[in-house]
Formats: structure tokens, C-alpha cells, sequence
């Protein structure tokens, strides 16, 4: 599935025709060589009874394994009294960068940032080496004669919503160098979509979410 590139298009044309000596010369390398991989079929996590699934992001093709986005989710419930029972909802949904690579955050740091296409992926905010993209759980109880919920409660965390695709900013380091990319994904109650992903493999230069 390939999401609509116009707004990406006029910022990677602003971006790769840039007429200063140096700059146009780097950015121009930057466009052309992009390192890009769809994933097709796309990879769909959904994992089953406790066991999770997860999804090992080897961003440069090099045969080395860079990150890994894992999928969780889990519903059960118990019974008291013969007259009532509790039902829960768990869904966890995470990314973990290996050595030292990361990923970008959101201002206060704490989260994964969701990027739109044609987003700035630099230096800015990569900080975190792991982070929740979304988490949620609930539970409801149920009394015996009352067909309605009696009490319940909803938590959640991270800031990708469900069944928006959204781009991981990521930063890469291999060799003592510093490489930027993207992973395109969504989230669904219990399920996890990875499309497609890049890096650009100049050192130190950006890359926009979603340029291949």
C-alpha cells in the first residue's frame, strides 16, 4: 500500500535542488542514493494467546539486524462469586533499537515520535533506544441479571493512534558513523503493520519520512 506522495514530493524537490557549492552537492547526493526496502508482502504482526510477534528491521540491507518492532496482545477474564466476571483487553505495541541505535522522540523525550510524510528525520530528538508506540488496556465487569458494564477502566500510552499510518524516525550508527531513516507503520487493536522502510546512507545527512 503506498501512501499519496505529494506534499513529500515538493519538499524533496526543494530539498535536492539546492543551489549552494556544497549543500547542492550533498543533497543531491542524498536524494539519488537513498537505500530503500519495501516490505512485500507486508509484514503484519499479530500475535496469539500471550505469544507476541515481532518484526527484525535490518535498515541498510547489510545482514545485521537494527531494530525490532514487537506486537502484543492478550484478552482474558476471570470469574467471583458465580455471579460475576471481569474481561480484559491488553494491547502493547513497541520498537527496540540494537547497540546504540535509536529512534526519534516526541518533545518531552518519553515516546516514539509519529511522523507524517515528508517530515525532517536529523539529529533532532534521537534519543530514545526503545519505546512504547501504543499501548492500551482495559477491563469491564459484568454482574449476572445486568446486561450493562457494572464498573470499568481504560489506560493508555504512547502517541501512535490505532489505524493511522505513521512514519519511526531512526538513526542508525555503524563504522563510527551516523545514518538517518524511517519505518512506515500502523497499528490495529492487536495487530501491527510494517510497509516499507529507508536510510539514507550518506553520514549525517536527513532524510524525509517516506523519501525513496
Amino acid at each position: 500500500m503506498k501512501p499519496d506522495k505529494n506534499d513529500l514530493k515538493k519538499k524533496l524537490a526543494a530539498y535536492c535542488t539546492l543551489s549552494a557549492g556544497f549543500l547542492a552537492m550533498h543533497a543531491e547526493k542524498a536524494c539519488a542514493q537513498i537505500i530503500y526496502t519495501d516490505v512485500n508482502p507486508d509484514a503484519v504482526l499479530n500475535s496469539s494467546f500471550w505469544l507476541g510477534a515481532n518484526y527484525q528491521l535490518d535498515l541498510n540491507n547489510d545482514g545485521i539486524v537494527d531494530f525490532r518492532l514487537s506486537e502484543n496482545f492478550s484478552s482474558w477474564s476471570t470469574y467471583y462469586m458465580s455471579t460475576a466476571f471481569s474481561a480484559y483487553l491488553n494491547s502493547s505495541n513497541r520498537i527496540d533499537g540494537y547497540g546504540n541505535n535509536k529512534m526519534m522522540a516526541s518533545s518531552l523525550g518519553n515516546f516514539p515520535k509519529p511522523l507524517s510524510i515528508g517530515d525532517t528525520i536529523n539529529a533532532n530528538n534521537i534519543v530514545l533506544s526503545n519505546g512504547i508506540l501504543e499501548h492500551r488496556f482495559s477491563s469491564q465487569e459484568y454482574h449476572q441479571g445486568f446486561p450493562t458494564v457494572n464498573n470499568s477502566f481504560y489506560s493508555e500510552q504512547g502517541l501512535f493512534d490505532l489505524y493511522a499510518e505513521k512514519y519511526v524516525g531512526l538513526k542508525l550508527l555503524m563504522g563510527g558513523n551516523t545514518y538517518y531513516g524511517w519505518a512506515r507503520i500502523k497499528i490495529l487493536w492487536g495487530e501491527m503493520i510494517v510497509y516499507d522502510y529507508a536510510v539514507n546512507p550518506t553520514p549525517n545527512q536527513q532524510i524525509l519520512a517516506g523519501q525513496q
